[in-house]
């Protein structure tokens, strides 16, 4: 009688060429339950080695090496003109230094989607004859931050160590947006910023329009405000009188015309600009790719910063907010209950003030606008 064949041997799947078993994860919870807890300590301040210093690679060895400092090198000071994801170019003495960041200082501020920003006061040393690496950062005395688009609970630097903001605005195209104005000023005076309304494209009113009355809605606050194009130059030297000896940050919409600006007020700064295009939501396209400190001839420096569309406010509480329109906060003080909203109360004196036109229903839409998008009820 034939023998049967023998089945084909079918090797154990861990003995597979290329393959290799998956390791077995850990049981937290009989750990628990058999009190082995030294066990997980012991696990636990495994994976914060492993995350503090992660195994290096060929190409992150060799990164690593080129910031190795030079012998008896100097520590220098210098401000942060621009930033890419792994460099940034810092101004010393009238000298552009590309710099590099080192892993372990970028680890400090975790909550942050930048940790060096445009603006920020460092100190470095160089490890070539052409670069240098930042070693630490100076305490910013004032920034302009914004929630991240796209991480959620995360402060994005937007400058750092800057007088005022410039808040840029077009009369048209993109059309104007007084709560988007609204939201960069209660972010200026979280910051330490001083803000300043800019109207610009004012070429593009039709004869016998009027202009935006935002002066009237912004001066009586305190806020200075001034109307600009930079087609027909109309206050350029009122805009270049604003950014004269001090550090000045330009930002607003997409497309509004910002770097057009800055090469009217400085002619030969050549400026990159693009033609204004608009999304089905009447929303610009920015130009600027990302934000620059530049010297001015009339003394001072200005950032431009790309365009934005959204503008998420940060580390400003609910109950806070209010305190950041200034128009209120004489009213507020006779409100009927402690604490007030300014929204559903009976006897609010900031309510009662915008019914009176006291108080201009537009910045009252801003508040009741910002105040929802910060969880308030």
């Amino acid at each position: 009688m034939a023998e049967k064949d023998e089945p084909n041997h079918v090797a154990p799947r861990e003995h597979r060429t290329g393959r290799r078993k998956p390791p077995k994860r850990r049981d937290w919870t009989r750990v628990y339950r058999e009190d082995r807890l030294d066990d997980l300590g012991e696990e636990t301040e495994r994976l914060r080695r492993s995350e503090e210093a992660p195994p290096e690679g060929k190409t992150e060895a060799k990164f690593k090496r080129r910031l190795e400092p030079l012998s008896g090198g100097d520590l220098m000071d210098g401000i942060v003109k621009e930033v890419t994801s792994r460099w940034c170019t810092i101004l010393h003495d009238g000298e552009e230094i590309r710099c590099a960041t080192r892993g372990t200082f970028k680890q400090v501020r975790q909550r942050q989607s930048n940790v060096i920003a445009v603006g920020d006061r460092v100190k470095f040393r160089m490890v070539s004859a052409t670069e240098g690496a930042v070693e630490s950062v100076s305490e910013r005395k004032t920034k302009l931050s914004r929630r991240h688009s796209f991480k959620g609970a995360v402060e994005h630097v937007m400058v750092a160590n800057v007088d005022q903001l410039v808040l840029i605005a077009s009369v048209k195209r993109p059309p104007l947006k007084y709560g988007l104005i609204d939201r960069y000023i209660v972010a200026a005076e979280n910051g330490g910023l001083a803000p300043v309304v800019c109207l610009n494209k004012i070429d593009l009113l039709d004869p016998g329009e009027d202009r935006p009355d935002a002066d009237r809605l912004y001066g009586p606050i305190g806020y200075q405000v001034i109307y600009t194009s930079a087609k027909t130059g109309e206050g350029i030297d009122a805009l270049r009188e604003v950014l004269k000896d001090k550090m000045s940050v330009v930002s607003g919409h997409s497309g509004v015309g910002k770097s057009s600006l800055l090469n009217a007020v400085q002619p030969g700064l050549d400026l990159k600009v693009g033609k204004v295009m608009e999304d089905r939501r009447g929303k610009g396209r920015h130009t600027t790719e990302r934000s620059t400190l530049i010297p001015l001839d009339v003394g001072g420096y200005v950032v431009d910063t790309p365009g934005i569309r959204s503008f998420g406010i940060w580390n400003v509480a609910v109950e806070d907010l209010a305190g950041f329109f200034l128009e209120f906060i004489s009213f507020a003080e006779d409100c009927y209950f402690p604490g007030c909203s300014h929204t559903h109360e009976q006897n609010c004196r900031v309510k009662e003030a915008v019914e009176a036109g006291k108080i201009d229903p537009r910045r009252y839409e801003s508040y009741l606008s910002i105040r929802d998008s910060l969880g308030g009820r």
